[in-house]
């Protein structure tokens, strides 16, 4: 009975160090669940987060896409109103030459003109001399004028 019973002491060792292996084991099975179940959790979260920033870099890419077609659509209409501009302020200095011209005098005008006082001038002076010959030859106080007579 003695070799029965250390060979019963020793099974029942062996036993209870088996049992106590086992319940290690146990808590690393449900630690192993947990860090499965976590980490499937946190993939399936990972991938959400993936997927709605894509989506959110495609919105994004989508809108400068369309402000950039935006941009461009102003610059070429603020090219347009630049090149209007210059238009206009190119008829504008169109229109101030052609004033100026026509506040300038023309030859023909002013030859006109000069022709104009020239002859007056030249009645003048002969009206002069015939005022002047009259009071030189006698003339009265009338200078020549006397009589009734009208100098043309």
């Amino acid at each position: 009975t003695a070799a029965l019973n250390k060979d019963f002491n020793e099974r029942f060792r062996s036993i209870v160090d088996e049992v106590q292996l086992r319940s290690t084991v146990d808590a690393l099975n449900t630690v192993d669940t947990f860090a499965k179940n976590s980490f499937s959790a946190s993939v399936e979260h990972l991938q959400r987060l993936k997927a709605e920033s894509i989506n959110k870099m495609q919105e994004m890419n989508a809108r400068v896409a369309e402000f950039q077609i935006l941009l461009e659509d102003h610059e070429h209409a603020l090219q347009h109103h630049a090149e209007e501009l210059l238009n206009r302020s190119t008829k504008y200095d169109l229109v101030v030459c052609q004033q100026r011209l026509d506040h300038c005098a023309s030859k023909d005008k002013v030859d006109k003109e000069f022709k104009e006082l020239q002859e007056t001038v030249t009645w003048q002076s002969a009206q002069f001399e015939i005022l002047g010959y009259g009071k030189s030859f006698g003339g009265g106080a009338g200078g020549g004028l006397g009589g009734g007579q009208a100098v043309c």
